[in-house]
């Protein structure tokens, strides 16, 4: 039965389907071994087909490939597997070809073409260039494929970056991951040419802007950079990246593996691929990067992310350029600035989201949902305060969604190199009892200063053409993988042809058909050219112009006058790169002939003075490591800019070794003309090495062009399995000749019919008669295994292995490849009983024999055993098996029971279930047996304190554990249901909540070990270096110390108690980091009460002070003026302030308050009036006549009616200070100076009554600011409005970290 399913998403059994097909018309593939010199990348099988317009099949056209009518979309395609017998016979994807309809017969037919993974692999890269990929971390499981670097793509790279990389293989012997980046990267020396001071192509040469890669002296007009004043710039090393690791990317970008011996060999990875530029630059150019910098989220967010904690997104699609940080939750996620921003310049583009709930608890009802939204904002330190608000989202609740997006080009704060960026999970209400964050996300798709290597890569030669080019470079055959789904056979045609199975298809030959043997050279040209790209740069160009060909070109010709035209292997990206001497910029200066470079320039309008950069096409190059030549004395700028000396060079060239030797590989075709050696470098650089034609090319040529080479087109009769298991690496066998398939031409899949094959002859087999019989064959059947299985047959043979072994009646089979020479001697596992056995070696050479496997005479191992209850109920127990195994094979037995303790006999055991097995001598196992012992003894209580500190301390809290055994007092334990040690204190009668398992000598042996002798600490300054200080109990885990060693100065937070011996003591003890760096002092911003003293001004403290606090200087010019806190500052400085708060201004200056303001109230009617007044906390309530015009005060502890009748309610717990009697004044107009900056700003009431010293939100009305900032309510007078009031229903402090701090 054949059936074709069809999945709309790969993988997904969920979505796929059975198409309904022909039962006349069946499905017939063409399979052949795809030739990859050709432009497209042909399939290993392709065919189309036709199938019915069933319900089914229209369903699924109309929807997988939108089907209106006759209309399609031609561009779409589906994963299909072709199956017999509910079987997999080979996978692919269709695409929807032609749509019939025949309007007499009423009919539609969808036409399809089944393609094979090859196609399918070339149509998923589709036209995708090399600068659009991104390098990602992966591990290709069970192949050797595996990566970690892909941040380490991200620049600008630093001096240490690039000498690092010059470590590489082959630098490095032995070592394939040694260098930067594990070696994927590395930054040589070649000369891209330079810029020039005046305009190039007006006849004069101009001086070179830089240092350049000449011989000559210090001269503005040479610029040698021999000299340090002419030292080349780090950008000047442009990159090149390990061609294994684009390659490896594009196939793991598209879905696919590979396994070669080749591609993960030590030559291969000893090539790189140049990412030079996609513009005439003489170095790498950091610029502007738009495209995803960085993406994140966090689908998964239980206990992870929280409304007041910063967002936390654990999953990292993309971080090119390595500034994002994932961190850990509460502190959050992180983007580290790499640039500044400027307006009309480098510019950020950032969006987040999230799915957000906050509610607030009631006493007496439901939750309130309150507004919840998200801010992205700058911080002072991760996690840290927000000191800048760069964009909020819109406010939501109840699991809506709030996003928001921030684009630097808008205005507001720009930011600086190095700010930290984060998202704060925000709530207008301050806080909530319960809240929810869920679905997080955030990405970055524009960011300045990012330098991105891969970009670099050339944008001009597309993905499909690189894998060509490296396909065709070492004529590399690639095949799907039979066994593993998305996986290719990649290696070089020599290495692969005749390298799979052997199959004889003598007996499938159809012998009254047709049967063609044609030589295989008279469908050959009659040459063959070999070439790579051509290219711009000086040498190329030169060669190019006199040669009329690229450098490397090679002609085959086949020297026979019967063929006719042209065939030409094309490598179409990649140009070839030839050597040159670093020339002499002077007169008067001779070259150095053994340093050699690589040269990517060419000439200004043929002036041969000015080298000028190109934008090239991509080079493959072999890195030679450090090349050391006597007179070689160059400079590279290290991060400062100061020149550094360097005595040896970086060398990338078409060779595998340098100096080249007769058996290095050279990356052309052809071993073409040594630019490098005039004048003459000396012995030892004239070897030429050998060619890609040599090596990967040669043997496939004489293959097409042997004489003795045939192509035998014949018919077969295959079936499926024939198909199935058939690559085009086998061998087939036909009536004593030896063939590798060409092509397999309309095999109908599920049966069993003649099929048109191709098959080309293999010179260099040995023709051998398969019917010819295995000799010296014999067999022995026994079975000394365990009663009841099976048993063994041992195998001798002459054959040629590996050997298949087939036994007919039970149907199993394997295959054994034994090792040395014949005759040989193997063992197979058989069932107990008499069948067939059939063995057959590799040649196809055949023995059969009868064969009686006897069944085992092993009796069954066994276990007798008797057992003594314990009375001792807690360990040490006195409870005891005694075990007696019996049969099987006999002593020695070994007794394995289920705690892991190997022993005949156990004793003093506690109550429980014990198990227990026996195996005897020839390894056959017994049954699992099993006893339970129990206890009853009086069980006494004690009561006991638990050890803390490192045994230094005992608890408060006392626990009560029972004993099966008497116990004296201070015994030292521990219990079953809780860790911990614990002494015994006393006997008690109470009930016991525990029991003893254990008892110990002291607390010492019962934690585990010795007392902690020092203190693990690390550095607050880089927060990751480790040192340890002697042990003190005065130094608590948390705090911050000083220590008393040169080697170990600043401050140094404890981590932990340790065991590791350190001579060093502590000097002084802190609170934390900030507390220690600040010397033990607080640093504070305040302003004076009687605001005429002075101007706001720093404070410091010797004790921590709250922000919005009210104190007096200590010391100084203005001892005992009264000032109120403003915010923290960094660094403590100016007077000292006492550490006693006061309620206000007010209560510090001692000032007794008076009537602050009058609530004016008038009843014009004729009943009685009431009401209520309430501020800031404190209230009252009124009653007035009618008729009446009252005016009712407050002071301190009454609130008073000066005229007309009323009546006060409620006055007991009211105005019990000045701040809650102070009933506001009627201002007009607000003056607030700035909590940040000082600055006073006026504004409009807006109906709103705040008092003196009150702290509110307001706008600066200034064009392009729409920031939200904070100030304090002062009583100063001024004209005109030059802000707004914010907020007229909440009052904050300046200390508000989550309001007031931008």
């Amino acid at each position: 039965m054949i059936q074709l399913k069809v999945y709309k998403t790969k993988g997904d059994s969920d979505t796929a389907i059975f198409l309904d097909l022909y039962e006349t018309e069946p499905i017939k593939l063409t399979l052949s071994i795809e030739d990859i010199t050709q432009a497209d990348a042909t399939s290993i099988f392709s065919k189309t087909f036709r199938v019915p317009a069933t319900r089914d099949n229209n369903e699924f056209f109309e929807n997988a490939y939108e089907v209106d009518g006759i209309d399609f979309d031609v561009t779409l395609k589906n994963y299909a597997e072709i199956l017999v017998d509910g079987a997999e016979f080979r996978e692919g994807h269709i695409r929807l070809q032609r749509i019939f309809r025949n309007g007499d017969l009423d009919k539609i037919d969808y036409e399809l073409l089944f393609l094979g993974e090859t196609r399918d692999f070339s149509s998923t890269i589709a036209e995708k260039t090399l600068c659009q990929i991104t390098m990602t971390n992966f591990d290709w499981e069970g192949l050797p494929n595996a990566y970690t670097n892909a941040s380490d793509f991200s620049g600008p790279f630093t001096y240490a970056n690039i000498t690092q990389s010059w470590n590489a293989f082959p630098e490095t012997a032995g070592n394939l991951a040694a260098g930067y980046a594990d070696g994927d990267i590395i930054m040589p020396l070649v000369d891209h040419g330079n810029t020039y001071t005046d305009a190039q192509g007006t006849g004069a040469a101009g001086d070179p802007d830089q240092g350049r890669i000449a011989l000559g002296p210090e001269t503005t007009g040479s610029r040698s950079f021999t000299f340090p004043a002419n030292s080349l710039s780090l950008t000047r090393m442009k990159p090149m990246i390990r061609a294994k690791r684009v390659l490896d990317q594009i196939f793991q970008d598209v879905g696919y593996t590979y396994s070669s011996t080749f591609l993960n060999s030590d030559r291969f990875h000893q090539m790189y691929i140049s990412a030079f530029g996609n513009d005439e630059s003489i170095g790498m150019e950091i610029d502007q990067v738009t495209g995803t910098n960085f993406e994140s989220n966090n689908s998964n967010n239980s206990g992870f992310n929280d409304i007041n904690q910063f967002m936390y997104n654990n999953n990292v699609v993309t971080n090119i350029a390595g500034n994002f940080t994932p961190h850990i939750p509460v502190a959050g996620s992180y983007f580290t600035a790499p640039a500044d921003a400027v307006i009309g310049g480098n510019f950020y583009i950032m969006s987040a989201s999230a799915q957000m709930n906050g509610e607030i608890e009631q006493s007496n009802g439901p939750n309130i949902s309150v507004p919840v939204f998200l801010r992205l904002c700058v911080v002072s330190s991760i996690g840290g305060a927000i000191t800048q608000t760069l964009a909020v989202g819109n406010q939501t609740g109840n699991n809506g969604t709030s996003s928001l997006t921030w684009d630097s080009r808008n205005g507001g704060y720009q930011p600086i190199a190095g700010d930290i960026l984060q998202v704060f999970c925000d709530t207008s209400s301050g806080y909530v009892d319960y809240s929810t964050v869920t679905n997080t996300y955030w990405d970055c798709t524009a960011a300045p200063g990012a330098y991105y290597s891969p970009l670099d890569l050339d944008c001009e030669h597309k993905q499909i053409d690189f894998v060509k080019d490296i396909l065709t470079m070492f004529r590399l055959v690639m095949q799907p993988d039979n066994k593993r789904p998305n996986n290719f056979i990649i290696e070089p045609w020599q290495e692969f042809i005749g390298a799979g199975v052997t199959y004889d298809w003598s007996d499938k030959l159809v012998e009254d058909k047709d049967t063609v043997l044609e030589p295989l050279f008279n469908t050959q040209s009659a040459t063959i050219e070999f070439s790579k790209a051509e290219d711009e740069d000086l040498i190329n160009q030169f060669h190019q112009d006199n040669n009329k060909h690229a450098y490397g070109y090679l002609q085959f010709n086949s020297a026979n006058e019967l063929l006719k035209g042209t065939r030409k292997i094309e490598v179409k990206g990649i140009a070839p790169t030839p050597l040159d001497q670093i020339t002499a910029s002077s007169p008067g200066y001779a070259t150095i002939p053994k340093w050699v470079i690589p040269t990517v320039f060419t000439t200004d309008d043929g002036d041969a003075i000015e080298y000028v950069p190109i934008k090239p096409k991509t080079r493959i190059l072999f890195y030679n490591g450090m090349q050391d030549v006597s007179g070689v004395e160059w400079y590279l700028n290290n991060d400062s800019g100061v020149a550094s000396l360097q005595t040896d060079w970086p060398l990338v060239s078409p060779y595998e070794n340098w100096p080249i030797v007769s058996t290095s590989l050279n990356l052309n075709f052809s071993n073409d003309t040594r630019y490098y050696i005039n004048p003459s470098p000396g012995s030892g650089y004239f070897d030429q090495g050998s060619t890609l034609f040599d090596e990967y090319w040669s043997r496939y040529i004489a293959s097409l062009y042997n004489k003795f080479s045939r192509r035998l087109t014949a018919k077969f009769i295959l079936n499926n399995v024939d198909l199935q298991n058939l690559t085009f690496d086998d061998v087939i066998f036909v009536n004593g000749k030896y063939y590798r398939p060409e092509k397999i031409i309309d095999a109908q899949v599920g049966s069993e019919t003649e099929v048109t094959c191709q098959l080309i002859t293999l010179n260099d087999q040995r023709p051998i008669w398969l019917e010819e019989p295995l000799t010296g064959f014999s067999v022995v059947a026994s079975n000394t295994s365990c009663i009841g299985q099976e048993g063994e047959i041992q195998i001798t043979t002459n054959g040629t292995p590996a050997f298949t072994w087939l036994l007919d009646t039970n149907g199993a089979t394997g295959t054994v490849n034994p090792t040395g020479s014949a005759p040989y001697t193997f063992t197979i596992v058989a069932p107990v009983g008499i069948d067939t056995l059939i063995v057959t070696d590799s040649l196809g050479r055949e023995a059969t024999v009868q064969i009686n496997v006897p069944a085992s005479t092993a009796t069954q191992v066994t276990s007798s055993h008797t057992f003594i209850e314990p009375t001792d109920c807690t360990a040490p127990c006195n409870g005891s098996i005694n075990t007696t195994p019996a049969g099987g094979s006999g002593a020695p037995y070994t007794v394995t029971w289920s705690d892991g303790v190997v022993s005949e006999d156990r004793t003093n055991i506690c109550p429980g279930t014990y198990e227990w097995y026996v195996t005897d001598s020839n390894g056959c196992q017994s049954d699992v047996y099993s006893q339970t012992l129990t206890c009853s003894t009086t069980l006494q209580n004690y009561v006991l304190r638990q050890f803390l500190n490192n045994c230094t301390q005992v608890s408060s809290q006392t626990y009560i554990a029972s004993s099966t055994i008497p116990l004296p007092i201070n015994q030292v334990c521990t219990f079953n249901q809780i860790s911990g040690c614990y002494y015994i204190e006393s006997v008690t009668q109470d009930s016991a909540q525990y029991t003893i398992d254990a008892i110990n000598v002291d607390c010492e042996s019962c934690s585990g070990g010795p007392a902690p002798n020092s203190m693990k600490i690390r550095s607050c300054t880089d927060g990751t270096t480790i040192a340890y200080v002697n042990y003190n109990a005065a130094i608590q885990v948390g705090s911050t110390i000083t220590v008393d060693a040169q080697s170990l100065q600043g401050c140094w937070e404890v981590l932990e108690e340790a065991s590791n011996t350190s001579a060093v003591e502590y000097l002084d003890i802190y609170t934390d980091c900030l507390d220690c760096e600040n010397g033990g002092n607080y640093g504070y911003y305040a302003f004076a009460c009687d605001n005429t003293s002075f101007p706001p001004t720093y404070f410091q403290s010797t004790t921590q002070l709250t922000v919005g606090g009210v104190y007096k200087i200590g010391t100084g010019t203005y001892t005992g003026i009264c000032v109120s806190i403003i915010s923290l500052q960094q660094g403590p400085s100016g007077e000292f302030l006492n550490p006693l708060q006061y309620t206000d201004c007010d209560d510090c200056q001692g000032i007794t308050p008076t009537i602050q303001a009058c609530h004016e109230i008038t009843n014009t009617g004729l009943g009685t009036a009431f009401g209520n007044y309430i501020f800031n906390g404190a209230g009252y309530s009124w009653i007035v006549n009618g008729g009446q015009q009252v005016s009712i005060c407050a002071e301190v502890g009454s609130v008073t009616v000066v005229t007309g009748t009323a009546t006060i309610l409620n006055t007991t717990n009211v105005c019990t200070n000045p701040k809650a009697c102070r009933i506001p004044i009627p201002f007009l107009t607000y003056t607030v100076e700035d909590c940040q900056t000082g600055v006073l700003w006026t504004m409009d009431t807006q109906g709103s009554n705040f008092a003196l010293g009150d702290v509110i939100q307001y706008n600066q009305n200034l064009s392009g600011t729409g920031a939200v900032y904070c100030g304090t309510i002062r009583p100063v007078s001024q004209p005109n409005a030059n802000a707004t009031l914010a907020n007229t229903f909440a009052s904050f402090s300046c200390g508000d970290t989550i309001h007031c701090l931008q």
